[in-house]
């Protein structure tokens, strides 16, 4: 994945994490985790944080547009899923942003084993 495509999917799991208006522990430490990796692979990217994500209004249809390869897209669902699913409770309104991102990423789900 590119720097830009990276970003972009930080956003867009930002956007799912905060869809139900509860961060709960799990998702913080998965968010965290996930940035930090960033900042190991792209140092540029060390102004990117949890107070930045919350702060900064986030384009999804921008992020989306960003992921420019079929396998940024599938690697951005993917963790988009985990992430909703990590602290084992995918709330409907986490449901909602993965459902709507399945359709603008062009996933289908009927050949992916998600």
């Amino acid at each position: 994945m590119t720097p830009r495509e990276k970003l972009a999917t930080i956003r867009l799991l930002w956007v799912v994490a905060s869809a139900d208006r509860v961060l709960t522990p799990d998702e913080r430490e998965a968010l965290s985790a996930a940035i930090a990796e960033i900042h190991k692979a792209d140092p540029e990217l060390v102004d990117l944080d949890l107070a930045s994500l919350a702060r900064d209004p986030i384009d999804e249809q921008a992020e989306i547009a960003a992921l420019t390869s079929s396998e940024a897209r599938l690697r951005a669902y993917e963790a988009a899923v985990a992430l909703a699913n990590v602290d084992e409770a995918c709330s409907p309104a986490e449901q909602e942003v993965l459902d709507r991102l399945q359709q603008r990423l062009g996933i289908d789900l009927e050949q992916r084993d998600l």
